[in-house]
């Protein structure tokens, strides 16, 4: 089945700090700081949601992270003379609050990106990058001479606090894209997003409403699921795998119960390893399957992610 698509995934890169700590470790720096993280929840996280180890940056800035993703793409653009019209950066934390340019050193270092304009977006939490996704695709539309746009991804932990959300343990990381208008490889075929504004400010919303979310996101996940498959005339059988973020094991689980499909279906491989990657974890997942073959020329697959405040996105992919 050949599709039209307005743009491509041409090149990936993604940095995931090598130290890491343990759900216990995680637990006690929480506790440390006068929050709560009980000795039972620490099970749950170990062996409902399957939580292992979550990568700490411990030397580097955001800013150095951004670079550590950015640099081997920007490198090879280099190599190739082709500029980068856009850069969008994707962010969970509030992390640009004050007047540090993150990109400041790579721009005076990469002629490709000298020029590119900048977009930073964060208001749908861990779903911001697929309403990124959809931002690209708009530009794309209506920028007729917008070739490449560099899509970025970077969370940094500041407080162990934040390391913890509902269901969720949190890990630093970045990563870097680059959309093209006329690629081939990893073909975006579409995107949807869809907000429930119920929890609108995230964790800080009434505990009922949170609990009501926490109790209710899996049938949006699987609503946003079955409209881009209806939009695009597919059935579930058609889609070779779909990487979620790795908000938890049994999100995906039940998930796969409510789609009636195998739990195999879905990229959860990674979860134990690194945990919940803020916006980076369908980009790291995707490229994490690369090494292992699971995709072949022509398959279909779909990335999936939620964030805190009602935020889902959903993305169709030929490979």
């Amino acid at each position: 089945m050949t599709y039209n698509s307005y743009y491509s995934i041409e090149d990936f890169s993604v940095y995931v700090p090598s130290s890491k700590a343990d759900v216990p470790m995680v637990a006690e720096w929480i506790r440390e700081k006068g929050f709560e993280f009980p000795h039972q929840e620490v099970e749950k996280f170990l062996n409902e949601y399957r939580f292992n180890l979550v990568p700490v940056e411990e030397d580097k800035s955001l800013e150095e992270m951004i670079e550590q993703a950015c640099i081997p793409i920007l490198d090879r653009q280099e190599i190739s003379g082709e500029k980068i019209d856009r850069i969008i950066f994707v962010k969970t934390s509030q992390v640009s609050w004050h007047e540090q340019n993150l990109f400041r050193n790579l721009r005076n270092q990469y002629q490709c990106i000298k020029e590119a304009s900048f977009v930073a977006l964060g208001q749908h939490n861990c779903a911001t990058v697929h309403y990124a996704l959809n931002l690209a695709r708009n530009i794309f539309t209506v920028e007729e001479k917008t070739e490449q746009i560099l899509l970025v991804t970077a969370d940094k932990a500041f407080h162990p606090v934040l390391r913890k959300i509902p269901d969720s343990l949190n890990g630093d990381s970045s990563s870097a894209i680059l959309l093209s208008r006329s690629g081939k490889n990893h073909r975006i075929i579409d995107v949807i997003n869809f907000l429930d504004g119920s929890t609108f400010n995230g964790v800080n919303s009434d505990p009922k409403d949170i609990y009501w979310f926490n109790a209710t996101y899996y049938f949006s996940l699987r609503q946003i699921i079955l409209s881009i498959l209806k939009k695009n005339q597919l059935s579930i059988e058609n889609i070779k795998v779909i990487y979620g973020s790795n908000v938890n094991y049994s999100t995906w689980y039940k998930l796969s119960k409510m789609l009636d499909c195998n739990i195999e279906k879905f990229y959860t491989e990674t979860i134990p390893s690194v945990g919940h990657l803020y916006c980076t974890d369908i980009i790291y997942n995707i490229k994490h399957s690369l090494n292992k073959d699971i995709l072949k020329p022509g398959d279909l697959y779909l990335a999936l992610t939620i964030g805190l405040g009602g935020s889902y996105g959903c993305s169709l992919h030929e490979y």
